[in-house]
């Protein structure tokens, strides 16, 4: 009869077994569809990496064993690709195969740049397709994977490390010859032109409807219209990326320097174009609680709080100039994010909105806002300054 250390020895090495089997279950199917498509382009092949898998494994099960969310690892040295599914049952064979060909189809949303020497993120946001780029990145030659059950629901999650790293900012995905046999195997694959060269592509539709909500406003007020930032688009989208990975709660980023408003809604499904609608026109709204100061050179929030008002303020500020915006759909749960940066930052205490002119045009435009009364200037000057004449006095 085996003694407790024997039976506990045999028990461990049973576990760690399972462990490789689990892996390796998944190696055949994660390489069958990376080779595949890699071949397409002429790209050396992935080998599976053991080590790898292994600490891919060690990762993903901090992520099932806690909040379940797809945030990255960070590893250095490494690319990272993290997918989720729901369900109760999922064996490591089907997991490689949905993830990888998920993370593939991001190709539809990808565009190769016009000068292949160019940076792989040139006409669109690594975070629209940079699983698919990881995949497919020319120098990337090992993978290895691990995946698991979520401890308190029903998903799994997959987690894919790779080496070399891929997606490396300022390098191309792989040559003009490997575009062209991608290509010649019957793909497709979008390219982007001089003009195309902003970064808008993932959120094109976005743009164009939070630039026209913006825009339409503005030009009420007399104001110079914003312009679309690709860069400031792609920070939005990373930092939204970790609030719907994250707790799905709308907490500022507090960025230096930019301007910044969030917006969330439940549902299981919109498109980046009725986002970018909701998103400004429900900022604009807070026009009904905003009251102008009589004195037009007075800090914007002299009569209002600024936490009711401050969506509408940012969007209004007449130093603004460009805005860039980013979107997702929180990993556990039907809702939806939206972040969008702006610069220069509106929203500076001490300074005004806009200009008594802007103000006069809004009016005349047909758009209703209300002023704030000389006793409201009285009592905001009081609060503010009751305490310290009162220190003085005491």
């Amino acid at each position: 009869m085996l003694s407790f250390v024997e039976l506990s020895l045999v028990f461990t090495i049973a576990f760690l077994l399972n462990r490789k089997i689990v892996c390796d279950d998944m190696s055949g199917p994660v390489l069958d569809v990376h080779n595949k498509h890699r071949s397409h382009a002429g790209l050396t092949p992935m080998s599976w990496s053991s080590s790898l898998a292994s600490e891919a494994q060690a990762y993903n099960d901090k992520l099932t064993g806690g909040k379940c969310s797809l945030i990255h690892s960070n590893a250095k040295g490494k690319g990272e690709n993290l997918y989720m599914v729901t369900g109760s049952h999922h064996t490591g064979s089907e997991l490689g195969k949905s993830s990888s060909t998920s993370w593939y189809n991001e190709i539809s949303k990808y565009k190769y740049p016009d000068d292949a020497k160019q940076s792989f993120d040139t006409c669109v946001s690594f975070h629209a397709v940079g699983h698919f780029t990881q995949m497919m990145w020319s120098k990337s030659t090992k993978v290895g994977c691990g995946f698991g059950k979520c401890a308190h629901k029903d998903a799994f999650i997959v987690t894919c490390q790779y080496q070399p790293s891929g997606n490396v900012i300022g390098m191309p995905m792989f040559s003009i010859d490997n575009y062209n046999k991608l290509i010649a195997s019957g793909e497709s694959m979008a390219r982007c032109s001089d003009a195309d060269n902003s970064r808008n592509t993932v959120v094109g539709d976005m743009s164009g409807t939070v630039l026209a909500v913006h825009n339409s406003h503005r030009s009420n007020a007399g104001l110079q219209p914003l312009s679309w930032s690709g860069s400031l688009a792609g920070e939005a989208q990373s930092y939204n990326d970790q609030l719907t990975g994250g707790s799905c709660s709308m907490i500022h980023s507090g960025a230096s320097g930019k301007g910044e408003n969030l917006y969330m809604i439940t549902g299981s499904s919109y498109s980046d174009s009725d986002l970018g609608d909701k998103a400004s026109s429900s900022w604009y709204s807070e026009i009904e609680d905003y009251e102008y100061p009589s004195d037009p050179a007075q800090t914007f929030d002299l009569c209002v709080d600024f936490e009711d008002v401050g969506h509408f303020t940012q969007m209004m500020w007449s130093a603004t100039t460009e805005v860039g915006c980013g979107f997702g759909k929180c990993s556990s749960q039907d809702t939806f994010m939206v972040t969008c940066q702006y610069k220069p930052a509106g929203n500076m205490k001490g300074e005004p909105m806009f200009a008594i002119e802007n103000y006069d045009k809004l009016i005349a435009s047909g758009e209703e806002m209300d002023r704030c009364s000389a006793p409201d200037n009285l009592i905001a000057a009081f609060l503010v300054m009751g305490p310290i004449l009162a220190k003085a006095i005491f």
